[in-house]
């Protein structure tokens, strides 16, 4: 797809096409058109036309989904009172956060139990959530080891919060894991050595879903191999993808 700029601040595409070809790329499949001038994809119609290709791609392109953890401020949503009921998946902000933990204690206790016993191998006072409905509302709060005192979520760091938001996303059941991850900085916040612990989480997760993440860590990368690598360059504002 192009994209061009339109009237009244939107977007049109100037041009749409799609494929499908299998792993022997010698015989690729030809481009089937979508046409120019149109505001939101041709793939919805085409998909409604029963083209077998068109909604392949559809329902690949409506698994994907992006996170970013990066608000932590008062007013974000990971912070404020969330309804039980909100976990059919995990927000893309993680601002359901206490209730989808709330949801995997009650109905997936092992992977709950794995985001606890990772989190304490990164912040060892952490000891367990506090997840308790006041109505049908809940709020994510928790304790630390050899202390009675009950933390809320604006007692907590930015990092931790995150590590939260990113341990939970990669460790959730795998029949919730979207097939296609998108992270924005997974290794913005935490501590050096949680590093090796995060990119493991990231590999175990890539044997079932796909994972691209975008870093600015040196660090980070040298927890993968150089296939796992694509550099992106940016020369005179031209974003251009570098071997």
């Amino acid at each position: 797809m192009t994209l061009s700029y339109a009237a009244m601040d939107t977007l049109i595409f100037v041009e749409e096409q799609f494929r499908f070809s299998k792993t022997v790329f010698s015989t690729q499949a030809p481009w089937k058109s979508l046409g120019a001038g149109h505001g939101e994809t041709g793939l919805i119609q085409e998909a409604h036309n029963e083209n077998a290709t068109a909604k392949a791609i559809l329902q690949l392109l409506r698994q994907c989904m992006a996170y970013q953890f990066h608000d932590t401020s008062d007013e974000a949503k990971i912070k404020q009172i969330q309804s039980v009921s909100d976990n059919v998946f995990f927000k893309a902000d993680g601002g359901n956060l206490a209730s989808y933990l709330l949801w995997m204690r009650e109905s997936h206790h092992l992977e709950y139990s794995n985001i606890v016993s990772t989190l304490q191998l990164i912040a060892p006072f952490f000891d367990d959530f506090i997840l308790e409905p006041d109505g049908y509302n809940v709020i994510l709060r928790w304790r630390e080891r050899n202390s009675d005192t009950v933390f809320g979520p604006h007692q907590a760091s930015d990092g931790t919060l995150r590590t939260m938001a990113l341990i939970t996303l990669l460790l959730q059941p795998e029949e919730k894991r979207p097939a296609v991850i998108i992270i924005d900085e997974p290794e913005l916040g935490l501590h050096p050595s949680a590093l090796n612990i995060i990119s493991g989480l990231i590999k175990s997760a890539a044997t079932k879903s796909q994972i691209f993440f975008a870093t600015q860590s040196p660090a980070f990368i040298d927890y993968f191999v150089p296939e796992d690598i694509i550099v992106v360059e940016r020369s005179a504002r031209n974003p251009h993808l570098k071997d």
